[in-house]
C-alpha cells in the first residue's frame, strides 16, 4: 500500500474511534495538545502522525497506542 493511501485509511480509523468515543475533532486536538486544523488534517489523511501525536491521541481517546495503527 502507498503512503497516501495508508494515510487515508489511518485517517478513517481514527475518525472511526473518535466518533465511538464520542468526541468531536475539536475535543480531542484540544485533549491530544494540537491544533484543530493538524488534527483535521490526520483525519483527512494529509499528514503523517508522529510518535509522541500517536502517543497523546491514544491517552485522549483512552485506547492503547497500537490500536491506532492498522
Amino acid at each position: 500500500m502507498d503512503d497516501y493511501k495508508y494515510f487515508k485509511e489511518f485517517g478513517k480509523h481514527l475518525k472511526k474511534l473518535r466518533l465511538t468515543a464520542g468526541k468531536t475533532q475539536f475535543e480531542l486536538a484540544v485533549e491530544a495538545d494540537m491544533s484543530l486544523s493538524h488534527y483535521s488534517a490526520l483525519e483527512q489523511g494529509k499528514n503523517n502522525p508522529t510518535l509522541k501525536q500517536l502517543r497523546k491521541i491514544s491517552g485522549a481517546l483512552k485506547v492503547h497506542p497500537r490500536e491506532l495503527v492498522l
